[in-house]
């Protein structure tokens, strides 16, 4: 028992990793490719309330721009996860918008005219404002990527936030959006 202790210990009070959710890492040609729907815009206001024993938070986004699938002015952004009656929930690595935040998104049909981001946190990409520009700034918080290997099992990594200037981003999101259409003619 006395040599037990010490691995024990080590198991029990060794840092652990902030990994709360894991999902299958996509680039952003699988994330344009898996999307319904991809806008740039801004969330106006949330609501949550409870649904089937969780907190469900339904946001209001603003469109600014429609990059892919039918062009809408507002569209509702669906997650789980948020506070209710001084009760909250959070469902870590899920993308969440708070009102007045800017963002891409890489968005399912739910059905009912609602949206969850493709993904997980890696269907949202904030847009920030700093003295470098504009930029698309994707964060991982709560979230680990598992990669696939080829003829081995999938390895998992922490996600690393991603920047890119604004401009480029939604050009390259456009060129993957029109590439499939082209290579069908």
């Amino acid at each position: 028992m006395r040599r037990l202790f010490p691995v024990l210990s080590l198991l029990i009070f060794a840092p652990l990793s902030a990994r709360g959710s894991v999902v299958m890492a996509m680039g952003l040609p699988e994330l344009v490719q898996r999307a319904d729907l991809i806008v740039q815009g801004e969330a106006v206001r949330s609501e949550s309330g409870w649904e089937d024993g969780k907190i469900i938070t339904r946001t209001v986004v603003r469109v600014k721009e429609t990059l892919k699938g039918a062009a809408v002015k507002e569209l509702t952004f669906r997650h789980v996860g948020g506070v209710v009656n001084g009760i909250g929930q959070i469902l870590h690595g899920e993308a969440t918008l708070a009102a007045g935040e800017e963002a891409v998104l890489f968005l399912r049909a739910l059905g009912g005219g609602e949206y969850r981001a493709v993904g997980m946190a890696q269907g949202k990409f904030r847009v920030e404002t700093d003295a470098s520009g504009t930029h698309a700034v994707q964060s991982f918080e709560g979230l680990a990527l598992a990669r696939a290997q080829r003829g081995a099992p999938a390895r998992i990594v922490d996600a690393q936030p991603a920047k890119h200037p604004l401009s480029t981003f939604l050009a390259r999101i456009r060129s993957l959006v029109t590439r499939p259409q082209a290579e069908g003619r």
